[in-house]
């Protein structure tokens, strides 16, 4: 069985008899976003303590917060300053 659908401005349409409701904007999963940022260490940057960043990523999960992506931000030549951790939730 095929089955098609079309979205348009937030509302699933589709036919009611095969199993698949209209869903309107409210209905939608809403999601909240947090940004962490990490500091690094050192003279010009770049380390990292790996125990007290997984021990925030981890605090982080407990809390319900899905890492979403993770990025660097570049002084010269490679060097980190800072590391910018982006995550996501349902909202509640």
């Amino acid at each position: 069985m095929i089955r098609i659908l079309l979205i348009r401005t937030g509302e699933l349409l589709s036919d009611p008899a095969a199993g698949i409701y209209e869903k309107g904007m409210d209905q939608m999963e809403q999601w909240e976003y947090k940004t962490w940022k990490y500091k690094t260490g050192g003279f010009l940057g770049g380390k990292i303590d790996e125990e007290e960043f997984d021990a925030q990523l981890n605090q982080f999960g407990k809390e319900g917060w899905e890492l979403v992506s993770c990025f660097d931000t570049s002084v010269y030549q490679g060097q980190s300053r800072d590391i910018i951790v982006v995550f996501k939730r349902r909202r509640r």
